[in-house]
């Protein structure tokens, strides 16, 4: 019985393993109109507290890098789902995220002078956010 409930357990793991990295993978080549649904999916995911997300979180900071880096492609809506997923993953510890902390700072830095007024007040929201992470 406990030998079933194990492996039923891992399966579910693999299953939703597979699901975080397809959705990651979504992120880094999605089209402009399926960016916006992955985004809201990602943000979903992100809220909750899954150790899983925790070992896709620096693919799912560099794809959202990716994204703010080519942002004059990008519409406001979309630019503000990116900094909400950014975030999002400020909550995330370990060296692999305290590494990157400077980059993703400095990329939302980029964004405090965009035209739009939510676009600036997101990415200072963020910013604050991946300051207080220790």
């Amino acid at each position: 019985m406990l030998r079933s409930l194990v492996g039923s357990e891992m399966c579910i793991r693999d299953s939703i393993n597979a699901e975080y990295m397809g959705l990651c993978l979504c992120l880094e080549s999605a089209k402009k109109q399926d960016l916006k649904s992955c985004l809201s999916l990602m943000d979903n995911i992100l809220k909750q507290d899954h150790e899983i997300v925790q070992v896709y979180a620096e693919t799912i900071i560099n794809a959202c890098i990716k994204i703010l880096l080519n942002h004059s492609e990008q519409d406001m809506d979309t630019l503000i789902r990116v900094i909400m997923c950014l975030s999002a993953c400020s909550r995330f510890k370990g060296p692999d995220i305290a590494k990157i902390k400077k980059k993703v700072v400095s990329t939302l830095q980029t964004l405090l002078e965009h035209k739009k007024r939510l676009v600036r007040r997101s990415a200072v929201y963020a910013v604050n956010q991946w300051y207080i992470m220790q």
